[in-house]
């Protein structure tokens, strides 16, 4: 009898052993949906430190701190669905890129303040650069940094019309004229923030009508869009 509990541990060993090897191989492989991310670090700007994810789905999230140095700061984080057309774009250049396997010349991988990371599973391959003079690398980089221009006047907008909405107008102008400079890109990420803006009767009505501009200016980008495709 004895014998047969012993066993009967020792099986139960065997099998939360083996779960416990599963659990931490998975914890070690990659994301399961290819995933392109693009980290910066940075000085004298508002986002030092910043990571941002897309996925081949089109799922995206955009992580930043203020203090790049110390880590420190609380992090601002922003889950979001990017448009096919930028999905589309990322991928081909990191195809054209080789998924970022191999050396590329122009870039310096030990002093990297960016890098760009291709993720699939237990695939993982990464550049470290600060500047390259490989244009599919610097196309990738001018725009992930376009969306993150976004995403941080999205941080500011919330901040401000928490704390200083007197304020949210001349911010809003400031991201219409980027914008149409070609400066931004997927505005619509941010629409939720825009959105709250424009129906806040507690907001002046200069930052009202900003925020609806660019909310009616992203809903006939996204129709203009549509009309294509179909």
């Amino acid at each position: 009898m004895a014998k047969i509990i012993s066993a009967v541990r020792f099986a139960i060993l065997c099998v939360l052993a083996f779960d416990a090897a599963a659990a931490a191989a998975a914890a070690e492989a990659g994301p399961p949906i290819a995933t392109v991310t693009y980290t910066i670090r940075q000085t004298g700007v508002n986002a030092p430190y910043y990571s941002l994810a897309i996925t081949s789905m089109g799922s995206a999230s955009y992580w930043s701190l203020p203090n790049s140095n110390q880590r420190t700061g609380d992090p601002y984080t922003v889950q979001f669905a990017v448009s096919t057309a930028t999905r589309a774009k990322i991928f081909q250049l990191t195809q054209h890129l080789h998924f970022f396997r191999g050396n590329f010349k122009n870039t310096h991988p030990n002093t990297g303040s960016k890098s760009l990371t291709f993720a699939e599973g237990s695939i993982k391959n990464e550049i470290f650069y600060d500047s390259s003079k490989n244009r599919s690398i610097n196309r990738l980089t001018a725009l992930f940094q376009k969306i993150s221009a976004t995403m941080e006047f999205g941080r500011r907008l919330e901040g401000l019309r928490a704390g200083n909405p007197h304020h949210l107008a001349s911010e809003l102008e400031q991201m219409e004229r980027q914008w149409k400079r070609g400066h931004l890109a997927e505005v619509q990420a941010i629409a939720p923030v825009l959105r709250t803006i424009a129906s806040d009767s507690a907001v002046p009505e200069t930052a009202r009508r900003y925020a609806g501009n660019i909310l009616e200016r992203t809903r006939a980008n996204e129709s203009k869009v549509s009309s294509v495709r179909s």
